[in-house]
């Protein structure tokens, strides 16, 4: 899990190049980080980049990819209830 959030630049991508966000890994990344209960800061920066970039994130040729939907409804943030 250390390792996982290590990889995150500053602004809370995972690069698959130089300046290219690699959305696929973030998404699952969260899950992985969030499920092992490390790396709260480079999941909430990385939450924080994909909601800004939303489209680009979940989007394949201008259509909705399935798997990536499905790894951000898996990434929602969850709130404790009382």
């Amino acid at each position: 899990g250390l390792w996982l959030a290590s990889q995150a630049t500053a602004d809370g991508t995972i690069e698959s190049a130089p300046a290219t966000p690699n959305y696929s890994a973030m998404l699952e990344w969260i899950l992985a980080l969030e499920s092992v209960g490390v790396g709260e800061t480079q999941v909430t920066a990385m939450l924080t980049y994909i909601g800004a970039h939303l489209d680009d994130a979940v989007q394949t040729s201008g259509a909705d990819f399935p798997g990536s939907l499905a790894f951000l409804i898996l990434d929602a943030p969850r709130t404790e209830q009382e």
